[in-house]
């Protein structure tokens, strides 16, 4: 397949001259920064000069003004990304302008400077990881993509595919985690023995979570519906097959407000999801949650001063008690013949 000879290289122009042993380069273009158990910055990928061609950068779109480079705004996002290339030796940089070089099947680039993040699956994995990961799962129902794959490598564990099933509303599937027979026991021993200090829970973001069909149950008694539950999607990629089981939502535990049930905030509009996204971007906000509360708590002051619905018709409510009970005798079908 002959090279393209632009400037810049698609994602599907990428894969083959990766497979066929190209070089690339990580680039960083913003020095990163550490947030809420995440790096933010911004990486760009490269094809350096090779082969008598000339650099090409990695691009999105082609739009009508234009290609538009590629960027990974967080270091798991780029690691994803690099993962599903094919690569398994993977390394970030973290100082602006510094670029590592990567290719199938190279052993992972020494890093010059002293700072650097890398994703390696040959990594040797000591008993402790695997049973920290084991205990994890069982006492909060969830663990980071790593540990899951782990647990499933060592047979603690199995992946599946959780149909969530709600009346009048299309199957929602969740691709979860279920410990095994020999998982639960092993848990349960580690447990005992008091060994092993828990990781604390929000040092795994949301997105990276694996979760369990008793995740499910925690969410449903804090309010959250499955579709609204955020965790790792598509992220098992090894060979063990995935099990298929179709489950009920849990009932959820709306909370209550004035008397009446609340229900969580859904929000179902492609430009509001544009514009979430943006702002996710342009603030390095962690979750949709904080977006919205950081616009509701933008808005102005004399907006949140109004008085709520059921304060509002609360006057009306009195007017028509104030009119005393209703006629027994009354005839509604005499009283409009009349009229």
């Amino acid at each position: 397949m002959k090279p393209p000879l632009s400037p810049y290289v698609t994602h599907r122009q990428l894969v083959p001259l990766i497979e066929a042993d190209y070089l690339i380069e990580v680039v960083c273009m913003v020095e990163p920064y550490f947030k809420a158990a995440v790096w933010y910055g911004e990486w760009a990928i490269q094809m350096p000069e090779q082969r008598g061609e000339s650099e090409r950068f990695l691009v999105s779109a082609r739009g009508s003004d234009g290609p538009h480079m590629r960027t990974f705004k967080t270091g798991y996002g780029l690691i994803s990304f690099m993962w599903k290339l094919g690569f398994r030796n993977i390394t970030l940089p973290m100082e602006e302008g510094a670029p590592v070089p990567h290719r199938i099947g190279d052993k992972p680039a020494a890093p010059s400077e002293p700072v650097s993040t890398t994703a390696n699956e040959r990594t040797p994995v000591s008993p402790d990881a695997v049973r920290t990961g084991l205990l994890h799962l069982s006492q909060h129902g969830f663990v980071p993509v790593r540990s899951a794959t782990l647990l499933i490598e060592a047979g603690y564990a199995v992946p599946e595919q959780l149909e969530v099933h709600r009346y009048g509303v299309w199957p929602y599937t969740v691709d979860a985690v279920r410990l095994t027979d020999a998982g639960r026991i092993t848990a349960t021993t580690v447990a005992e023995r008091g060994t092993l200090s828990d990781t604390p829970t929000d040092l795994v973001p949301d997105w990276e979570r694996v979760i369990t069909e008793d995740y499910l149950r925690q969410q449903a008694d804090a309010g959250v519906l499955v579709e609204n539950i955020i965790c790792a999607k598509a992220w098992y990629i090894g060979t063990v097959k995935p099990e298929c089981r179709g489950v009920l939502q849990p009932t959820v535990n709306f909370p209550h407000l004035n008397g009446t049930p609340s229900v969580p905030l859904y929000i179902c509009d492609d430009e509001v999801d544009e514009l979430i996204a943006k702002i996710m971007r342009i603030t390095g906000a962690g979750t949709e949650t904080e977006v919205v509360r950081q616009a509701l708590e933008a808005a102005p002051e004399s907006q949140l001063k109004q008085p709520s619905l059921i304060d509002r018709v609360r006057p009306l409510q009195a007017r028509v008690a104030a009119l005393g009970a209703v006629d027994p005798d009354f005839d509604m079908k005499t009283f409009t013949d009349d009229l």
